[in-house]
């Protein structure tokens, strides 16, 4: 009668078990079913991935740094008059949206403030 009651108590944890890993995969099955259904988000303005035709950066060493960054449109600009530029290795630095611009100080700087 105990060895059956054992087998009994034993059946039923196994079953308990099973219900509750089934309780907590059945909701995370579901969720990844839905998200499956579901269209992927179009890409963010003003990412590559928004604009397939952009001009990938000809060298990977032109945009690893900042410093290398610089150097290299500086070295797309640079030159003598005449020389023809590489306008897409110019493009490929910068994000579509990207724009370059001047920044001046509305006050120069001097012995007792900064510029501002």
């Amino acid at each position: 009668m105990k060895a059956k009651r054992k087998a009994t108590s034993k059946t039923v944890r196994m079953i308990a078990s099973w219900m509750v890993i089934a309780s907590v995969a059945s909701p995370a099955v579901a969720r990844q079913s839905s998200a499956a259904s579901q269209p992927a988000p179009p890409p963010l303005v003003g990412s590559l991935a928004g604009h397939p035709g952009w001009p990938a950066v000809k060298n990977a060493s032109d945009a690893d740094t900042v410093e290398h960054l610089l150097a290299s449109l500086y070295d797309v600009i640079s030159g003598p008059a005449g020389k023809p530029r590489d306008w897409d290795r110019f493009r490929s630095l910068f994000l579509p949206d990207g724009r370059m611009g001047v920044i001046r100080s509305d006050a120069p700087a001097s012995a007792e403030q900064p510029a501002r």
